[in-house]
């Protein structure tokens, strides 16, 4: 059975296997979760009252060379390749951004911030991204062919504002953040 690859390449919707894309996401997001997890706990455990926003810079960090290229490959075969640490660092941050939240929230008003958090997180990833890249595609490149640019370039910039946002916010959390306690050790 084949489906929509969820990439271009060269401008083009590619087709492969269900079964590859399914095995890619489950693989890529399930190993990301837990490793940005396990890379929390230990930053927590030493002490680093940012843990959780360092997740985030580091996840953003290294998504930021496959983001930048994973439309603009020849094939699909490199644009699934270029997925793969896409999919991983996307999930290596989600555990830790929701002990940031709470880390930098009163505990009266925890449930609001958070609630709110979670808003603007899935109103910016999926209304605005969309919309960015419809906007470049039309305005700037004026080609249909060119959907994996705006991707690209869309990417790019947002994950170039997210590195800022979490170098910024964890000077803040740094000094705000209660010490985490150490653990005992055996």
């Amino acid at each position: 059975r084949l489906a929509p690859c969820p990439a271009t390449c060269n401008g083009a919707a590619r087709w492969c296997s269900a079964w590859l894309q399914t095995w890619r996401r489950a693989l890529s997001i399930a190993l990301g979760i837990l490793t940005g997890g396990w890379l929390h706990d230990r930053l927590l455990s030493r002490g680093h009252r940012d843990a959780a926003l360092r997740v985030g810079l580091v996840a953003a960090c290294a998504m930021l060379p496959s983001a930048v290229c994973a439309t603009l490959m020849p094939t699909p075969e490199l644009t699934l390749l270029m997925l793969l640490p896409i999919g991983f660092f996307n999930t290596f941050g989600h555990g830790a951004s929701g002990a940031a939240v709470v880390l930098m929230t009163p505990p009266d008003q925890r449930a609001q911030v958070t609630g709110i958090y979670l808003f603007v997180v899935n109103i910016v990833a999926m209304g605005l991204g969309p919309l960015l890249t419809a906007s470049l595609n039309d305005h700037v490149f004026h080609s249909d062919l060119a959907v994996g640019k705006s991707i690209a370039l869309v990417a790019t910039g947002a994950l170039v504002v997210a590195c800022a946002l979490f170098v910024a916010g964890s000077a803040y959390l740094g000094r705000r953040a209660p010490v985490a306690p150490q653990p005992a050790v055996a």
